[in-house]
């Protein structure tokens, strides 16, 4: 009887340590996930350095947005996610972004981040409008082999031109 009750309180303690290590993994795979978003945010949006978007940006990326216009509202590849931002850093060489919400699961990290600048060059077809904006960002990126391989951003599009002045006052 005490060989048999042995041998499944020592299963039940491989099992115990078999799922703590499963989470302790799990648990610092999305941590590592976390760091990889604070890392691009940080030192890649907020540094408007492109290096960090070459190391971190997968090769085949997607970018999902429907608050752009049409051609932006799709982007695929790392070389068009540069040029995009090019063209955001130019109408916004003041842009921050501050990470103010995140959770991660399995392969993706969620955050809503505060984007903030002056636009003093031009946006696409629009001049610079000299006002400041601040707009609430919701964004998901899908992580794999330690890269972002595709992202969902979103963010009322209506408050972002309103402060810029772009809408009629009366919306």
């Amino acid at each position: 009887m005490i060989p048999k009750l042995l041998s499944i309180l020592t299963c039940i303690i491989l099992i115990s340590l078999l799922n703590i290590s499963c989470a302790d993994k799990i648990q610092s795979n999305l941590e590592k996930n976390k760091e990889i978003v604070r890392y691009i945010m940080e030192e890649g949006v907020n540094n408007k350095n492109f290096e960090v978007f070459d190391k971190i940006i997968g090769e085949n990326y997607v970018r999902h947005c429907q608050a752009m216009p049409p051609e932006f509202q799709e982007i695929k590849r790392i070389e068009t996610m540069r040029d995009f931002l090019t063209q955001h850093f130019t109408a916004f060489p003041d842009w921050h972004e501050e990470i103010l919400f995140m959770v991660a699961e399995g392969d993706k990290v969620a955050y809503i981040s505060r984007g903030t600048g002056t636009q003093t060059g031009p946006m696409g077809p629009i001049p610079a409008t000299g006002k400041f904006v601040s707009v609430d960002n919701y964004i998901i990126q899908r992580i794999e082999n330690g890269k972002i391989v595709e992202s969902w951003v979103s963010w009322d599009n209506i408050y972002y031109l309103n402060q810029l002045g772009l809408l009629p006052s009366n919306l």
